[in-house]
Formats: structure tokens, C-alpha cells, sequence
């Protein structure tokens, strides 16, 4: 499991040395393209926020979508609370 977070993060450094990505932005990516995966690894020193971002993504995935609000709701709600708050 570790590898593969290692070979994610060598993917990304060199990806960043070719000049294609800034270095942040390939790690960043590659830690989320490691949570995707079914059984997440995640390089070392992200494991809090990866336990959180996994944590939520099951938690979006397991509840299901039971009713959405129209988009001029959802702008009234929003307009409330925005004069409810001045």
C-alpha cells in the first residue's frame, strides 16, 4: 500500500521536474487520485487529512440524494439568510 503512494508521489515529482505541473499541484493531485481508489494509500504526512477526505467521500457516497431544491429556493434561502444576517 505504501508503494503505491510512493510511486503516486515519484509520478507527480517528476511530472513536475519535466516542467508540466508546479510540484504542489502533482502532489496535491496525486494524494486525491490515491483517495479515489477503492482502498486508498496516501503519502506519508497526509494521513489526517486523508482518513478526513475518505471519511467524507463514503459518507457522499452512502447517503443517498433524496430530494434536490430548485435553483429560485434555493436563491431565496440564500437572500434570507443574507438579510437575516445584516
Amino acid at each position: 500500500m505504501l508503494a503505491a503512494a510512493a510511486a503516486l508521489v515519484a509520478f507527480a515529482v517528476a511530472a513536475a521536474a519535466c516542467g508540466d505541473v508546479d510540484p504542489v499541484v502533482a502532489t496535491d493531485d496525486a494524494l486525491l487520485n490515491s483517495l479515489r481508489a477503492p482502498n486508498p494509500t496516501c503519502p506519508r504526512g497526509s494521513d489526517a487529512l486523508a482518513r478526513v477526505l475518505v471519511a467524507w467521500r463514503d459518507e457522499v457516497d452512502t447517503e443517498a440524494v433524496t430530494r434536490l431544491v430548485g435553483t429560485d429556493t434555493a436563491l431565496a434561502v440564500v437572500a434570507g439568510a443574507r438579510r437575516a444576517g445584516s
